[in-house]
């Protein structure tokens, strides 16, 4: 059993009350969306739990579909960068030549 489930567990037979604390959903919540990743289906992930199905259900829809993450500064670019900005408005800006002009290429022909 996963250490989430084993803490989500504990921390919900100790909870007061028929609702749940916003850290418990949270736990519940990341748990559920990392095994609904990998493919597992809601109902069997509310079982290891033990809320209900539509709790949980629930619980999904009204969390954030993003999570959040780390922001790195990109590297400098490996070779000469190019900047080229067209007539018609396009700006592209691309490591080599042979990229923008594949991408203006593109870009003219839509």
């Amino acid at each position: 059993m996963d250490r989430r489930v084993r803490e989500f567990r504990k921390l919900a037979r100790l909870r007061r009350g028929r609702t749940y604390s916003p850290e418990l959903k949270r736990l519940a919540v990341e748990y559920a969306q990392e095994a609904v990743r990998s493919g597992v289906s809601v109902w069997p992930i509310s079982k290891e739990l033990g809320v209900w199905f539509q709790t949980l259900q629930q619980w999904l829809e009204e969390a954030p579909a993003f999570r959040a993450v780390e922001v790195r500064a990109a590297a400098e670019p490996a070779g000469p960068a190019v900047r080229i900005r067209t007539r018609s408005g396009h700006e592209v800006f691309c490591v080599d030549i042979a990229g923008a002009v594949a991408l203006l290429r593109g870009l003219e022909s839509q």
